[in-house]
């Protein structure tokens, strides 16, 4: 009998180790994962398409936005006919590119819907209408030491774009607080609003605006007591950035959002925040230790519960 085969999109990713995560989580599960363009239809009984980040790609591509979304929808009928199953994985409610135009939202809804209609199985990280839960995985916390000195009280990382809401985070951040920010600026203009704001307010910020090895970032959140994720709300489903952090013992003071709804039901050391309160919030802050934070990051997004809950979506196949 033939190995069950996954067919991967995209195979490797560059973004950070998600792929990589899940791809090991499947061949433990006796899976053979192959990229996406290996999938031929003599492959077809015993495949299973599984599609991260497709529907955002034609926004990205240096062809013709027309052309592109067109070559899109061709290879995800070429997908949907070549795979016994097809999985699409959700990660953003809103695309993050910044096209506009009058037919850009007609195309962006129309490719949604394609990747619905196409789907035998619709996947999110966190509980969504008609979207099967399963767990984001955590990362790989080698570097990680729970007894390490928690010297940074507060630390933002990640790329500085519009949509994380670091101005909105500044333009309301105690001044007698400091904030560590590590993470690279995606534009001039932004960098001189952030930097304009730190120096109105005076605050207390220290900024690394560039791009940070990961040995760098893991220990930063390593040492860190606090991760803050301002994200506005709306555009994501879940944050990367939180799975990081607990990974490596941070406790997490999160924007409200359906998402910081969703995981300060789940964990005692989440802390979600308004703008407008985000002082008095930081003021009656309850730390949790990071020995508990890990462990429990590991119960809930490990291997184990990785595994059990991709075994669930993958079968039959």
């Amino acid at each position: 009998m033939s190995k069950p085969s996954i067919y991967l999109f995209p195979f490797a990713s560059d973004r950070n180790d998600y792929v990589q995560l899940n791809k090991r989580a499947w061949s433990q599960m006796g899976y053979d994962v192959h990229p996406i363009s290996a999938l031929r239809p003599a492959s077809r009984q015993h495949s299973v398409a599984v599609l991260n980040w497709f529907e955002d790609q034609w926004t990205t591509s240096k062809k013709s936005r027309f052309l592109s979304w067109f070559i899109h929808v061709a290879k995800l009928l070429l997908i949907r006919l070549g795979a016994r199953k097809v999985i699409w994985v959700r990660h953003n409610v809103v695309t993050h590119s910044n096209l506009t135009g009058p037919v850009y939202p007609w195309m962006n809804k129309t490719m949604m819907r394609l990747m619905n209609w196409c789907s035998d199985e619709r996947v999110s990280h966190r509980t969504f209408p008609e979207f099967s839960y399963v767990p984001h995985p955590i990362y790989d916390a080698a570097q990680a030491c729970s007894s390490k000195e928690r010297d940074i009280e507060f630390l933002y990382f990640g790329v500085v774009s519009h949509y994380k809401g670091l101005i909105e985070l500044l333009s309301s951040w105690p001044a007698q607080r400091k904030l560590v920010m590590l993470g690279k600026s995606t534009e001039q203009q932004l960098t001189d609003d952030i930097q304009d704001v730190i120096r109105t307010r005076q605050l207390t910020v220290e900024w690394r605006n560039e791009f940070v090895p990961d040995a760098d970032l893991a220990d930063a959140i390593s040492r860190s007591r606090y991760v803050i994720i301002p994200h506005q709300d709306g555009r994501m489903i879940v944050s990367g950035a939180f799975y990081h952090a607990i990974a490596l013992g941070a406790n997490v003071l999160v924007k409200k959002s359906a998402f910081s709804d969703w995981l300060v039901g789940e964990h005692g050391f989440v802390t979600q925040y308004q703008d407008e309160q985000l002082a008095s919030v930081m003021a009656s802050l309850d730390y949790v230790g990071a020995e508990k934070v890990m462990h429990e990051a590991n119960q809930c997004y490990g291997t184990n519960a990785l595994s059990e809950s991709w075994q669930r979506v993958l079968s039959p196949v």
